[in-house]
């Protein structure tokens, strides 16, 4: 199995992070530091063409969230934006508040 198979696999089947994958796949890359590697293999990942990228949001609803004020948010908030946002089939998420107050 070749370092691209190897990524391949642990980012789609194992589902790891690109920090985990970058420590895995060391052997391949013995004289790359770990962020030169971890850098292989976004580079890689980035355009394949099982990852979603970006553009497959394009055509769907953008979701708002606005502030939150945490603590003083309402305790049914999150659901909302959740059962919302599933039901419009929203693509991207914005937020675009204070998550936090009086901290």
């Amino acid at each position: 199995m070749d370092w691209q198979q190897e990524v391949e696999r642990l980012y789609f089947d194992e589902k790891l992070s690109l920090e985990r994958i970058a420590d895995i796949i060391e052997p391949y890359f013995p004289d790359k530091k770990h962020q030169q590697r971890w850098e292989k293999a976004w580079g890689y990942i980035r355009y394949h063409p099982k990852r979603k990228t970006p553009t497959q949001a394009i055509n769907k609803p953008i979701g708002v969230i606005g502030d939150l004020h945490v603590p003083f948010d309402h305790p049914n908030y999150l659901k909302f934006l959740q059962d919302t946002f599933k039901q419009f089939n929203v693509g991207r998420k914005v937020f675009i508040g204070d998550l936090f107050d009086h901290f």
